[in-house]
């Protein structure tokens, strides 16, 4: 017979505090027969229904609780509080049960209340008032130390004690409960005498808890660092939360001993788990109500909608595949809506109309209201019902997809539709989800993130005050599939380090105890549940701060479990980028493409796959995507499908058989007749699941449903399902198709074998539509598609750059950003064609041509919504025509060094003022400007020389005498304004000398390098990220060089350390590397052999690219003056070595922009006095210019006007 039962457990859903996991729990509890169990975790029911069933599984009853926060105020004091940290100074701690069905409804919604009535960011918690009103079927206890009555005693307000205990009495009578702990807390000993002698004075009974936190006692250092994890502190401080070993799962034996000296408060525990009758319930899956018109039943709406819906989707579809006769529009209607009728009996049959009903609603709303939506997604697109409703946009009798794959009457399933919504509209659609049903009744679905083994030990080494690199490199070493018994088990020198370090020890003891544990709530990404009544009603909410709505309690899998329908709205960028592309079109070309409608056999567009121009194209823009295409040669969409489900571990094997039965270089086999039509798109290839499905109906005479569970049975690869299955399938094959026993027996090998990878082809299909939309703007519309795509990547400014050189190989123009011109984001702008057309008249409208212009919001340092300001600005007031006509109108909000500096960098004022530099450095100047034109619009006087200021420029402030960046500089500041390169390059300058030492430029590897090549490659440090394993120091390395990007693998530890400054990538250094290419089918490697300073290698080459063996490797102390010295040699060489001077030098001028630039240059090489001179001719469309001969050009100032934005052609002599 039970003794005791514990009434207080914090569960790990008591995030970053209690550490039982509720399956130990359970298991513990069993072992030991105890009757009944609580769970009572902090301000949450999170681990209530699992609870519940995990309980009930194991015989025994749960008990469900929680440890409420209810706002004390009114009783502990008379004063109204007005601030948030005086008002949660008398927020209690109590525990609250529930006793009966009703009073779990109460639980539930006292919880779901403290949540969504929170304001300010207030601890969630309960007003004394509904607390009361929600006192049904509950049972309180006093809450300890921690309670109202603690707190009272403990602040030594004595005189409120009668006061607090006649609310808990009037509100709960016999449902109340003192409540005795005994930790060993002095806030306990104090206490407990007052607890004591107020249960004696009001016939209260006394009720013995222990706070339980963990199992073991040995347990208490992994929960005291778990705390420090939630509160971010580290486990030495003194001054924080901390519990006590005494705070575990003690034994009933324990308990009683603890308590012997009022035995009443521990039989009390037994007296209670008596009284409770209920616990948290599954139910069966409930859909919301949809509102119907009288009489008129969900299956007859969903009927007249399917059948209309089909109508006018074959009208579409007699257009677009171009059916005209009667006759085969008449057999091709016969045939749908056959169909049709099946898939509405199915759907009635399972009681599913109001889910179509439900989905269809939100789809067709979203549609009619600018929310773009996927043509469908997973195997929902295999339903013409869902068709015709306009759910799905595939024709699935087209693209001989199965109903019953989705659906299937011989397995009884919640239908399942992922809804793919345009990332920016899908908030849109979910409001208006809220406002049709109720606010109320939808909600959002938790997820837990929880210590996985790297996490956990970055973690743990940090509230513990490890150093961060020790740690780092600890959790580097971990596989990211392993846990962290696995990883000691296969790393010999991690194990010695865990057995010789005491800290790392420590680490790794605390760590194992703490991995798998919830670390902290979020919110599923796409989950929306919707609930028949108001959701409180069916499971507790709570209210997350980055929330929009608020989120039930169970995760997606408890969830399902207590009824609630999920719905997803998953939200796909793609159809944002589509979005935006189609409205560039609309606006520039004043032309409606229907998206949607497109052939699907339009030769531009199967001609970019086939020469793999996919950058950008959605699922087939990757290396190994781009090497398959220009294989297979696609022109047809079941080549894109089948791709997007071949390229995949295992299946990827059948890639190079597909190619060559494609191309007629192999023959296609069947094992049997029959299989051809049903393989022959697949060139006699099992790739789908479907074909899985549809050769088991055709040979073995399966239902499509039975071949759904057959196709279930090979996945899952079960023995004795299988050979269930075999039996049936030999025994059909038989029968059906009369095959014999050993073909049957091959056959159903051959499908088991592809049916573990087999692909599920309605969710291929519909990817794939999408893959050829995009595939298709990008061959029609290249400039409005690319635009597009870089506004959807435009916080990513590697994704960025990486566009901007797709778009740089396509020759469309790239317009710098401009104060005037740009708008937030990228835009598509007609600019005036220079010289003859030499492009193709995609990329042309009229007699204009079509550029991107760069975006202000898009510049590092700056953001969207400040521009927003700049061009509202000028659509009301106009262009700015200076910078103090800029910084007077914007104000400071605009007007602050960190914006100023950013535009001045990437030249965005360049058309109001042409020195960047001193607007860079004037950015005090022009901020007290613009303060004071700020002040002066704010008060009511008027300027006595009214607008004359603005005109008037020896009136204004003098900006910084400086001169401007040029050259390198200049490219160096237009890299920290964007991230990367836009318009020149830093080698530029020296391209041809590189190629004739012997350099590979990045757009030569891909299309020309082959597998297994030794190159030489040059570029400027992008990004540099340096990691540790078990096997050394290693390092991936981003370059740049003028046609893209490249990223660098190095594996030799040795020469990671010898030279790490010189991968240092805030320096932006100019490396030459020495790399071997690898490549196959799918991907394609760069692995660094060797590295040297661009300089040492130009120098040390002079004689021949294999000298560059000798060149002396630099320590890091020579490196740490490098700079300096550089830039003393250059002094000297400009003063003592004679440079050979050129006699004549033409420069040829595309931009008169450069002038200024120019100037500067030859500025500094005006040397009248000299006998020798050089003769200098700028070169012009319409004219010869020649400057006096005063000049002396060497190639030191060659190379800068070579680099100079706006020079093209420079020739010397």
């Amino acid at each position: 017979m039970a003794k005791f039962i514990h009434l207080r457990n914090h569960t790990e859903y008591s995030l970053c505090s209690g550490a039982i996991r509720i399956k130990q729990l359970v298991k513990i509890a069993k072992e030991n027969k105890i009757p009944a169990l609580s769970i009572t975790d902090s301000n949450n029911m999170f681990g209530a229904l699992e609870f519940s069933i995990m309980c009930s599984g194991a015989g025994i009853q749960p008990i469900i609780g929680c440890e409420l926060i209810i706002d004390a105020n009114p009783l502990l004091t008379n004063s109204i509080i007005q601030s948030k940290d005086k008002l949660e100074e008398n927020f209690c701690k109590i525990i609250v049960i529930a006793k009966t069905d009703e009073g779990f409804l109460n639980l539930m919604s006292l919880l779901s209340q403290s949540y969504l009535r929170r304001q300010d960011k207030i601890t969630p918690h309960i007003d004394l008032k509904t607390f009361s009103e929600k006192n049904e079927g509950i049972i309180v206890l006093s809450g300890g130390s921690s309670g109202v009555l603690g707190k009272a005693i403990l602040n030594e307000k004595i005189d409120k004690i009668d006061k607090i205990i006649d609310y808990f009495l009037n509100s709960f009578g016999d449902n109340f409960y003192m409540e005795i702990q005994r930790h060993g807390w002095n806030d306990e000993i104090v206490t407990e005498p007052y607890f004591l002698e107020m249960a004696q004075k009001y016939n209260i009974p006394l009720i013995a808890t222990n706070d339980c936190y963990f199992i073991e006692k040995d347990m208490f250092e992994a929960q005291d660092a778990l705390t420090c994890i939630g509160t971010q502190r580290f486990v030495t401080e003194d001054n924080r939360a901390k519990l006590t070993p005494e705070h575990y799962f003690k034994t009933e034996d324990e308990m009683v001993e603890l308590f012997k000296d009022i035995p009443e408060a521990v039989e009390n525990t037994i007296n209670i788990a008596k009284r409770i009758s209920t616990m948290a319930y599954t139910r069966k899956p409930t859909l919301p109500h949809y509102d119907l018109p009288e009489g008129v039943s969900e299956a007859d709406e969903m009927e007249r909608i399917a059948r209309k819906g089909l109508e006018d989707r074959l009208k579409q579809k007699f257009i677009v595949d171009d059916i005209k006769t009667p006759e085969e529009q008449e057999k091709v209607r016969e045939e749908y809506t056959k169909q049709l009728e099946f898939e509405l009996g199915v759907i009635k049959q399972m009681d599913f109309p109001g889910y179509f009903l439900i989905v269809a609603d939100f789809i067709v709303w979203s549609k009619t209201h600018g929310v773009p939506i996927g043509p469908g997604r997973g195997s929902g697109a295999g339903s013409v019902v869902a068709w015709s409703m306009k759910i799905t946009d595939l024709d699935p009798i087209k693209f001989e997809l199965f109903f019953e794959r989705f659906l299937n009457p011989e397995r009884v399933s919640m239908p399942d539709f992922d809804v793919d919504f345009c990332q920016r509209g899908r908030a849109r659609s979910i409001e208006y989800v809220q406002n049709k049903y109720g606010k109320d009744m939808v909600a959002q679905i938790v997820t837990f993130g929880k210590l996985q083994s790297k996490a956990v030990i970055r973690d743990v080494g940090r509230v513990l005050g490890m150093g961060y690199s020790d740690v780092d490199k600890i959790s580097k070493v971990i596989p990211f599939d392993s846990n962290l018994e696995e990883a000691l088990a296969m790393d010999e020198d991690l194990r010695m380090k865990r057995q010789t370090d005491g800290e790392i020890g420590k680490l790794f003891d605390i760590a194992i105890k703490l991995e798998g544990l919830n670390r902290h709530s979020s919110m599923h990404a796409a989950g929306i549940v919707i609930g028949d009544k108001p959701l409180e009603q069916i499971c507790p909410l709570y209210f997350d701060d980055s929330a929009e709505m608020p989120v039930v309690q169970y995760d997606k899998h408890w969830c399902e479990e207590v009824g609630l329908v999920k719905f997803d709205f998953l939200g796909l960028k793609t159809l944002t980028v589509i979005k935006d592309a189609l409205d560039f079109i609309k606006n520039i070309k004043n032309i409606d493409v229907d998206i949607d409608n497109i052939r699907l056999d339009d030769k531009e567009t199967f001609d970019l796959m086939k020469e793999a121009d996919t950058l950008a194209v959605f699922q087939i823009e990757s290396s190994g995507m781009k090497s398959m295409l220009k294989q297979i040669k696609p022109d047809n969409i079941e080549d894109i499908i089948a791709l997007i489900s071949l390229y995949r571990p295992g299946p990827m094997d059948s890639i190079p058989t597909y190619i060559k039965r494609k191309h007629g270089i192999e023959p296609i086999e069947y094992m049997h007749p029959k299989m051809e039509p049903i393989l022959k798109n697949t060139y006699g290839i099992i790739i789908y699941q479907e074909q899985v499905m549809n050769i088991a109906k055709s040979l073995a005479g399966y239902s499509l449903g039975g071949a759904d569970l057959l196709r279930r049975a090979m996945g899952k690869k079960i023995p004795e399902i299988m050979a269930q299955q075999r039996g049936v399938f030999v025994e059909g094959c038989k029968n059906f198709s009369n095959i014999d026993e050993k073909k049957g027996n091959e056959i159903f090998d051959l499908l088991a074998k592809f049916a573990e990878y087999g692909f599920n082809k309605a969710h291929a299909a519909a990817y794939s539509f999408i893959s050829y939309q995009t595939a298709y703007l990008k061959a029609h519309f290249p400039v409005e598609f690319m635009t597009s795509t870089l506004n959807m990547e435009s916080k990513d400014t590697d994704k960025i750059n990486y566009y901007l050189q797709d778009i740089k190989k396509h020759k469309i123009a790239i317009l710098p950003p401009d104060i005037n011109k740009s708008d937030p984001y990228f835009k598509v702008e007609l600019i005036d064609i220079e010289g003859k057309r030499n492009k193709p008249d995609i990329y042309y409208y009229g007699d204009k041509e079509l550029a991107i212009r760069y975006g202000l919001g898009i510049i590092k340092g700056v953001g969207i919504d400040l521009t927003e300001n700049i061009k509202e600005e000028i659509r009301k007031n106009g262009k700015f025509k200076t910078i103090f006509d800029f910084c007077g109108r914007v104000g400071t909000k605009i007007v602050n060094k960190k914006t100023i500096e950013s535009l001045a960098k990437s030249g965005a004022f360049d058309s109001i003022h042409e020195n960047r530099k001193q607007i860079h450095d004037s950015c005090e100047i022009l901020s007290s400007y613009a303060r004071s034109k700020e002040e002066e619009r704010n008060s009511i006087q008027i300027s006595l020389f009214g607008d004359l200021m603005n005109d008037n420029t020896n009136m204004l402030p003098k900006l910084v005498n400086t001169d401007d960046w040029i050259g390198y500089d200049k490219y160096q500041k237009e890299f920290e304004a964007f991230g990367f390169y836009l318009k020149n390059h830093p080698l530029d300058t020296i391209r041809d000398e590189l190629i004739a030492k012997g350099i590979t430029f990045f757009n030569e590897i891909e299309e020309s390098i082959e597998d297994n090549s030794i190159i030489k490659m040059a570029g400027v440090i992008i990004s540099t990220s340096i990691k540790s394993s078990d096997k050394g120091r290693y390092a991936y390395i981003s370059l740049s060089d003028p046609t893209g990007l490249a990223e660098v693998s190095l594996f030799n530890g040795d020469l990671i350390t010898e030279h790490k400054d010189w991968l240092d990538d805030k320096e932006h250094h100019q490396l030459v590397f020495e790399c071997q290419i690898r490549k196959d089918e799918s991907t394609m490697r760069i692995n660094a052999r060797d590295f040297w300073l661009l300089d040492d290698y130009l120098k040390n080459t002079a004689e021949g690219v294999e000298k560059v063996k000798v060149i002396k490797k630099r320590t890091p102390e020579d490196f740490k003056n490098y700079k300096k010295k550089k830039e003393e040699e250059a002094k000297i060489e400009t003063v003592v070595k004679e440079y050979t001077l050129f006699n004549e030098v033409k420069i040829y001028i595309e931009n008169d922009k450069c002038l200024k630039d120019l100037s500067i240059i030859l500025g500094k090489a005006h040397f009248p006095e000299r006998e020798k001179h050089t003769k200098v001719e700028f070169v012009t469309v319409d004219s010869v210019i020649r400057l006096p001969d005063e000049y002396c050009i060497t190639e030191i100032e060659l190379n800068r006007i070579r680099g100079t934005f706006g020079v093209g052609k420079v020739e010397e002599l």
